[in-house]
Parts: C-alpha cells; sequence; structure tokens
C-alpha cells in the first residue's frame, strides 16, 4: 500500500541529479526566504522571493550542503495574525501551470509545535501542512505539486493561517505546460493535484528522482517502491532510446530518462490511498517497449486488460516501437479512501504486460469565486492611499483580509479599520465599494473631510469615524443616523442643506451660484435663530403659568408632572415630591402598557441632567452609545450619564421597556443602571459612577505602567466580571446577551470590584417570542467590536451566549498580556493577542505571553488555568466553549492555585522561563 505524502517525504532528500543546462523561459523558481539569486546544480535559476511578497521573516533551516537542495536551506514565515499571506506572480491567461511548492519544518522554533497552516491557489484549497510534536517527518522536505488553468494575468498562491503554530513555505516554483496537456473529460478548467507520480523501473533501487533536466517541463518522477513493484519485475533498457526530435513537445508523455525503465509481468497489481475528500481522480498510465526479445506488429501486438476498483476500464492493445510511446488518461469517480489498479495480460499477447509510469491527480473543479473584480480594483486603491499594500492576494477569498468581510454577492461589505494607524485624507473610492454596510475607522490619524461619495452608499448602515483628525463639514445625510459617529474630531461641523460644497457627491465646477450662497446662508440662520427665540419664549411662559415642567420624548402627549428625583441609591418614584403618580400615568394621552414601564425606570428631566452634568462640561468617555459624561446628584452621588441622538434605532416604547427592565437587574458585577431621560432628540442614561474607570485602562493605560495590577487583583478582576457575565445569561428573565464584551466595557469601582458595564439595549433575548429552536440565538445587524467579535457570529449574524464567551476570552488574555487584543505595530505589523497565546501555550512558554509588569510574581499554574480557560473560550465552533457558568468554574480554580501557592510556600517567583508541566 501506498501514499503519495509518505513515498515524498521518504525520497526527496535523496535526489542526486548532476547534469546541467540551460534552463527554459517558462521557468519561475521561488527561493523562499533566500537573501541572493542563484543558479543551482541542474541549471535552474533560482530568485528571492521579495519581488512576489512584502510579509513574513526570513529564517534558515538547513539542507543547504545538498546540491540541488540549496532552496531548502531558508523558508520564510509569517509570525503575525493575518489570515492568509499571498504570493502574486504574474501569469499569461488560458495558460496551464504545474505549481510545487516545498515545505522544511526542519525543527526551526520560530514555526512552534504543533504546527498547522493551508496552501491555497487563487481561491483553490491545495494542501494542509501539519507537523506535530516529536513528528518524524519534521526534518523532510515535503513536496506538493498541482496542475491548474489560468483564467488571470496573475496567480495567487496563499499560505493560510491555522489553529496552531506559524505558516511558513520553503520554496514554489512555476513550470509553464504546452497547450493540450493535462486535460480531463470535462475539459482544462480544471485543478489538478498530484498524488503521485511514478518511475516504475529499476530506479526503485538506485532510488534516483528523474526531473529537469531530464524532463523538460521539470516534472518530478519519483522512484517506485520496492515493496510496490518487486525487483524481479523491473527490467531496463540500457541503449538510449531513439526518439524523433520533436518527441514529447505538446505531450505530457514522460521522457526518455523513465520511459527506458519498466515493470513488466503477467498481473500488474498496486493501490493507492486517497484523501478522503477526493472524489474524482485522473489517472495516466504510460507505456514503451524496451525489450529486446519483443517485437511487436500489428499481426503480433502485446495486449494488456486494465481494471480499476474491479472496473475494467479498457481492453488495450498497443502496437509500439521503440520509436512511439503509448499512453492512457482516465477520469475515474472514487467510491472509497483507496484506488487499486491491475494490469492483464491477455490470453492472446505475445509478451507480458509492460508499465513504464503513472501519474495520479485529484480532481477538483476549478473555485472562480473571487471578490467582484469593481470591488478588488477598488479597494487597491484604498490600500495604496492608506499603506496597506502589503495585503495581497483576493480580499476575501480562500480567506479575507483581517479587515475586510464579504457577503454572499462576492462584494465587499465591511471594512474594519480602527486602530490602523491610518494617516490622511478618507479615499473617496471608498464611495464605490456599493455594497458597503459597515465602515469602522475610529482612532486613527486621518485628517481631511469628510468624502461626500460616501452619502451614496444606500445599505450603509455603520459609519464610524471617532478619535480622528478630520475637519470641514459632516454631509447632511450622514448626520443625525443611528451607528454614524464622529466624536473625538474637534474641527468637524454639521453641514446645512444648503451647504452644496459638503453636501452633493458630485458638485461640478460651475461657481454661478456661488455669489448667492452668502446671502442663502444669512436667511436661513436668521430664521433659525428667530424660531428658537420664539420656542424658547413660549416655553418659559408656558412652565410658568403652569408650574410644572412637561417630559419630552416619551411623554411627548402627557402635560402632567414629569420629574423623578434620586433618593438613597436608586429613583425613589412613589415617594419624590416630584414623581409622576399612577394617576398621572393613567392619563388617556399615555398608552395602558407603558403605565408600568415609566413607573419602573427612574424618568428624569433634561434639566435635572443638565444640572447633574453642568451642561455636560465633564466628558470622561465615548462608548458605542455616544459620550459619557461626569455627573453629581442634588445627595452628593456620582453618575455617568451617556447620550444618544434618537436615531433610526427603535421607537421610544421599546426604548422605554428595555430600561425599566435593566433597572430591575441588579448584581454586585454589573454597573446599576439608575434612571433616563428621553428628551429634545435625546436618549440618556444614568449610571452609578465608578471611580477607578475601566479595566482596559488598568491594564494597559496611560498610568498602568506605573500602578501596574498584581496578579490577584487580575484574578479578582477577572472572576467579578465573570459572575457579572453569567448572572446576565442565567440570572435574568428574559437573559440578556451582551454582545459587546471588552476590557474597556468593565469598570471598576473605588473597592476595585469589576463590574459590566453597557448591557441590555437592544440586547435582550426575547425568549417569549422565539421558537425553541431558536430560543437561544437573537438575529440582528452585527455589533460589537473588532478583535472581539465571534467569527462563528461574523459569518452567520447570529449571536448567542456563545458570542460572549468568545469576546470574554480575549478579555482574559488581555488580562494576563497587559495588552490589546489587536494592535499594529510602527512597521505595520499586525499583532492579535489570540495568536500569540496559542503559540506560547503550544510551546509551553508562558514568559513570552505574560505582562512583565507582573515582575514573575504569580502561581504560574494558575496562570496556566487562566489561558487554559481563555483559549477553550476562543475556539471557533461556539459549541466546544465553555458556557460562562464553566467559565467561573474555571477562574475560581485559577484563584484556588494561587491562595494556595500563597498560603503554603509564599509569592511564587518566576526567576526563569516557566514551562508547563506535564502531566
Amino acid at each position: 500500500m501506498m501514499t503519495s505524502t509518505a513515498l515524498l517525504q521518504a525520497t526527496l532528500l535523496l535526489l542526486c541529479i548532476i547534469c546541467s543546462s540551460a534552463q527554459s523561459p517558462n521557468f519561475l523558481s521561488i527561493d523562499c526566504g533566500a537573501t541572493i539569486n542563484y543558479t543551482d546544480s541542474k541549471g535552474i535559476d533560482w530568485v528571492t522571493d521579495d519581488g512576489y511578497i512584502s510579509t513574513g521573516l526570513n529564517v534558515e533551516v538547513g539542507l543547504s550542503a545538498v546540491p540541488g537542495q540549496e532552496h531548502y536551506s531558508t523558508s520564510r514565515y509569517f509570525p503575525d495574525s493575518r489570515n492568509k499571506h499571498c504570493y502574486v506572480v504574474p501569469a499569461v491567461a488560458r495558460t496551464t501551470y504545474l505549481i510545487r511548492a516545498v515545505v522544511l519544518h526542519g525543527g526551526a522554533s520560530v514555526f512552534g509545535l504543533p504546527v498547522k497552516f493551508s496552501v491555497t491557489v487563487n481561491s483553490n484549497v491545495w494542501f494542509t501542512r501539519s507537523v506535530t510534536l516529536n513528528d518524524p517527518t519534521v526534518n523532510t522536505p515535503v513536496v506538493s505539486e498541482c496542475i491548474i488553468f489560468s483564467t488571470k494575468k496573475t496567480i495567487d498562491v496563499c499560505v493560510v493561517r491555522g489553529p496552531d503554530g506559524t505558516p511558513y513555505l520553503s520554496s514554489l516554483e512555476f513550470r509553464v505546460m504546452p497547450p493540450g496537456t493535462y486535460v480531463t473529460a470535462e475539459g482544462a478548467d480544471k485543478f489538478m493535484e498530484n498524488m503521485w507520480r511514478m518511475n516504475t523501473g529499476p530506479g526503485a533501487n538506485d532510488q534516483v528522482l528523474v526531473r529537469y533536466p531530464d524532463d523538460q517541463y521539470d516534472r518530478f518522477w519519483f522512484p517506485a517502491s520496492p515493496a510496490d513493484f518487486p525487483t524481479p519485475g523491473l527490467i531496463s533498457n540500457t541503449t538510449a532510446l531513439q526518439f524523433p526530435e520533436t518527441y514529447g513537445i505538446g505531450y505530457n508523455i514522460p521522457p526518455e530518462a523513465v520511459l527506458k525503465d519498466a515493470w513488466e509481468g503477467p498481473d500488474l497489481s498496486w493501490s493507492w490511498l486517497v484523501n478522503s475528500d477526493t472524489t474524482r481522480i485522473y489517472l495516466s498510465l504510460y507505456f514503451q517497449e524496451i525489450r529486446k526479445n519483443v517485437t511487436v506488429s500489428t499481426e503480433n501486438p502485446v495486449g494488456i486488460y486494465i481494471i480499476i476498483d474491479g472496473d475494467p476500464i479498457t481492453v488495450f492493445e498497443y502496437n509500439i516501437t521503440e520509436r512511439f510511446p503509448r499512453s492512457v488518461y482516465y477520469n475515474y469517480d472514487v467510491a472509497g479512501s483507496e484506488v487499486n489498479v491491475t494490469i492483464l495480460t491477455q490470453p492472446w499477447s505475445q509478451a507480458d504486460a509492460i508499465l513504464n509510469a503513472m501519474e495520479l491527480y485529484d480532481v477538483r473543479d476549478i473555485n472562480t469565486t473571487y471578490t467582484l473584480a469593481k470591488d478588488v480594483t477598488t479597494l487597491q486603491l484604498v490600500k495604496e492611499k492608506f499603506n496597506l499594500t502589503s495585503w495581497t492576494g483576493d480580499p476575501c477569498y480562500p480567506a479575507s483580509y483581517n479587515w475586510v468581510a464579504c457577503d454572499g454577492n462576492n462584494r465587499i461589505s465591511i471594512l474594519f479599520l480602527s486602530n490602523m494607524n491610518l494617516t490622511g485624507d478618507i479615499p473617496s473610492e471608498i464611495g464605490d465599494l456599493a455594497a458597503l454596510r459597515e465602515i469602522y475607522m475610529d482612532n486613527n490619524d486621518l485628517t481631511g473631510g469628510i468624502p461626500t461619495s460616501l452619502t451614496l452608499l444606500a445599505t450603509l448602515s455603520t459609519l464610524s469615524l471617532d478619535n480622528n483628525s478630520l475637519s470641514g463639514g459632516i454631509p447632511t445625510s450622514l448626520q443625525n443616523r443611528n451607528g454614524f459617529t464622529f466624536s473625538g474630531n474637534p474641527n468637524l461641523t454639521l453641514c446645512q442643506p444648503t451647504d452644496a460644497q459638503c453636501n452633493n457627491p458630485d458638485p461640478g465646477t460651475g461657481s454661478s451660484s456661488s455669489s448667492n450662497t452668502g446671502i442663502i446662508i444669512g436667511v436661513v440662520i436668521g430664521v433659525i435663530v428667530a424660531v428658537i427665540f420664539a420656542t424658547g419664549l413660549t416655553v418659559y411662559l408656558v412652565r410658568k403659568n403652569k408650574g410644572k415642567e412637561p417630559v419630552g420624548g416619551a411623554l411627548a402627549q402627557y402635560s402632567g408632572p414629569g420629574i423623578a428625583n434620586l433618593s438613597g441609591s436608586s429613583y425613589d418614584i412613589a415617594n419624590s415630591r416630584s414623581s409622576v403618580s399612577a394617576s398621572d400615568l393613567s392619563a388617556p394621552s399615555l398608552p395602558p402598557d407603558r403605565v408600568h414601564a415609566f413607573k419602573a425606570a427612574g424618568l428624569m428631566s433634561m434639566r435635572e441632567v443638565l444640572t447633574a452634568t453642568r451642561n455636560h462640561s465633564k466628558k470622561i468617555g465615548e462608548g458605542g452609545y455616544g459620550p459619557v459624561y461626569y455627573g453629581k446628584l442634588p445627595n452628593g452621588r456620582e453618575v455617568a450619564v451617556k447620550v444618544n441622538k434618537i436615531g433610526a434605532n427603535q421607537g421610544s416604547p421599546e426604548f422605554v421597556n428595555e430600561v425599566a427592565l435593566l433597572t430591575r437587574v441588579h448584581h454586585r458585577n454589573l454597573v446599576s443602571l439608575l434612571g433616563f431621560c428621553e428628551e429634545n432628540d435625546e436618549r440618556i442614561l444614568v449610571y452609578e459612577y465608578q471611580h477607578n474607570g475601566t479595566l482596559s485602562d488598568l491594564l494597559y493605560g496611560p498610568n498602568a505602567a506605573a500602578n501596574p495590577l498584581n496578579w490577584r487583583t487580575r484574578l479578582d478582576l477577572a472572576l467579578n466580571a465573570a459572575k457579572g457575565l453569567e448572572y446576565l445569561h442565567i440570572g435574568c428573565n428574559p437573559r440578556i446577551i451582551h454582545r459587546d464584551i471588552k476590557s474597556s466595557n468593565i469598570l471598576i469601582d473605588d473597592k476595585m470590584v469589576a463590574k459590566v458595564a453597557d448591557f441590555g439595549i437592544s440586547k435582550s433575548t426575547p425568549e417569549q417570542t422565539m421558537t425553541v429552536s431558536a430560543a437561544a440565538h437573537v438575529s440582528n445587524v452585527i455589533r460589537g467590536t473588532p478583535g472581539y467579535i465571534d467569527p462563528e457570529y461574523l459569518i452567520t449574524h447570529v449571536s448567542s451566549e456563545m458570542s460572549d464567551v468568545f469576546s470574554f476570552g480575549v478579555v482574559l488574555m488581555e488580562i494576563v498580556a497587559g495588552r490589546p487584543p489587536f494592535t499594529i505595530d510602527d512597521h505595520g505589523v499586525p499583532f492579535i493577542l489570540q495568536d500569540m497565546m496559542r503559540r506560547s501555550m503550544v510551546t509551553n512558554d508562558i514568559y513570552s505571553i505574560v505582562d512583565p509588569a507582573l515582575g514573575g510574581q504569580f502561581n504560574p499554574e494558575s496562570v496556566w488555568k487562566m489561558c487554559d480557560v481563555a483559549l477553550a473560550s476562543v475556539q471557533r465552533e461556539g459549541v466546544n466553549r465553555p458556557t460562562m457558568t464553566e467559565v467561573v468554574k474555571g477562574l475560581t480554580e485559577a484563584m484556588e492555585m494561587e491562595f494556595s501557592s500563597s498560603n503554603t510556600s509564599g509569592r511564587h517567583t518566576m526567576s526563569s522561563q516557566l514551562s508547563r508541566t506535564q502531566s
């Protein structure tokens, strides 16, 4: 029994071709990781990969002393966290290419063990390489070949990150094949992975690999294994075969060095194991009569009978002279995991059957799923302007850029460009990505104005431009829309409807109306000021006469009293002098089903809010809901006030009902909602103030280095937050899915107790209206923060408690490492915390991931336990993640380990690199 991988691995080190000649101009040989171009002992010109990829690092892995194997001495590896890294190679459209890749681990520590990654060609998955601990193939070069019919002017060969280790590549070779070769029954447009190419002659004893220059197309013809092709049946013709000068040109037949040897016998049988996902094969059998004692003719042929898996495919008679070889090509649907081939000699044949060589391919339909060409062209312009050109290959297939998502129509639908150190103007070309639904470009250093082309994006529902250096006017069509945020840009202003220069996506070059602009603007402003003055005077007179203060928004139809004051630790509506009474709320103008909601929620007036915050004078933060201001109530209680402009998110009834729900959610590790105000087109939430800020501030904020959290405090904060999230999942009715868990949404009070914040608004799970099968999920638009979003949720748009678990797993990693989940260094190399932690766990090296600020003061087993919980929480499939109850249990065990070490042996000091104890 033979497998292609096993034989390739076992024989590749035995190459010994010593002759050389001029290289074919149809060759491109890339030595990945090499620093100079060179010509090897076979006459093949090798070039460095600098011209084909700009990411990754070089490393030496050995084997450089073997002639003809110089390209095994180096590799390019990809330690950052990108989903894929692509070699982009120029090609000729409508041309068949043989592509060969070599991967050699060589025990290089930078690759890690275990390691698993995939290599793709265009949108086709080519092969997956997996090396485990103590793997015997770790020092074996593994060769993979495929044949593809190129339909584009470039070929993308991408290394796609897997779950473990760091991907790498040793070499890439491209060979142009002549037209008409390797055409399947369905045509040329197939992707064919080579499973086997074998020389069946005495080369099995000599262990000689035949390739260029013997094979003008540089195909690898591996020697047959003596175990599969017994030596007594091997024959060879020592006399050179005399072929015509045109022999082999335009045909995929073997070279003379292969055909001069053969395997003969009355019954030739062998088998291959095939990949579990192989459904169709392409088999080539090659025959050349080399026996001196056999003279074939039409009257005296050699006849054979070919059987595949018991299916007699053909009775084949051949009349072959030494000058003309014959071949049989066959496409076959695979029924199992094994392919069995038998060649029988016909009873009337003048000689036994003979076989000189064979090839076997796994045939797949070419995956022609590509991102829409227009979007690719547009994104290329965006990449050039943002200096993101190192991101190569198709933006979405077969794996997407980390900052891009596509919809089901192969259109770019989301750009995740937050915290990417972007500078310069926002490219107006983004407006040409017509299917964009979400754009995140916050927390960069973007300058200039907001392109009016963004107003053309009809499906755009989220636009996050916070915390940049933008200036000019915000187009009116982008104003006051839920999900569109621009805070942190002090030089931005609001466009007025008459401001053509910042509203018209195609203002043209004419100036005939410019002289009237100042007059029009002046008139409009004058009218607005007059209306505001008249409205203010009217409100003042009404309030003075009635002695009562109306409540806007939710109570716009109600003219009764509407001020709820704070008493003690919560709003005391029933006993407040200015509270809303039951009789007030039962007025005919207010729907009965909202009476209970207003009674349950602490309703404040806008005057009270502005008084508490001193007209929003002290801004303390910015979140997805809106800006946050510090405030103090008349009784001295400090509060955090969140302000959100009312947009198209949801109507007043739903908002009030949700506020009423949240005011009933009480837990030590949840930030309490004290009250709300809905007035003047604003929704305001009033929370208890947390004096020590956010968890992210304490871990890696501006003052974190001066006052680092010790390990025990980190454990305690993690357990606090986990218990709060667990309560949302199992202690609330209906259950609440947070959908935006991150370290900046975990607040710390003055007693260093962690509390989960920003939960509940538009995020509760309406179990009472869902079917049993859907009760665990709630489907809506994508919510969350890049770096924390569950990849399963990103694909399905269906969230569950497991989405929160994933996000919390990332938070646990932040607690261990003391750094954010996603950053880009000064060289433009992205860093994803999840990948770094996985590598640290695989190599049993927590020193490389634990926050240096801890100074080694911790129990390593406690750290390992938290890392275990974190990695379990970020499994790609939600069904494989723990529940929050299980997370709480795991963190409790980590805390017990920490206290146990403290009680028995004092504080543990890490004086050297830590290795995890293996059981």
